[in-house]
């Protein structure tokens, strides 16, 4: 894509996402992160299309880490307020 995107002029799309793939990354520590890319929006270009006829789309997306370390890195958590939920 070039040149400047007016959003304005793009479709908003409604969307399910259909699986959750996951990064599973070992660190040499014993640490186990895992990396999930979780779909936030999606929108249709308008006018938009790529050199084989595919409309064009912006996704916007977050990632979410979860880690595991193993015991001995860890330290004692601090104690969470009394409303602050897990």
């Amino acid at each position: 894509m070039s040149g400047k995107i007016n959003l304005q002029e793009g479709k908003q799309m409604r969307f399910k996402q259909v699986n959750y793939p996951e990064i599973t990354v070992e660190v040499e520590d014993g640490t186990i992160i895992i990396l999930r890319n979780i779909i936030v929006n999606v929108v249709r270009l308008k006018d938009k299309y790529d050199e084989l006829g595919n409309p064009q789309y912006l996704v916007k997306s977050q990632i979410v880490m979860t880690v595991n370390s193993p015991s001995n890195l860890r330290k004692k958590p601090k104690k969470r307020p009394n409303n602050v939920y897990a």
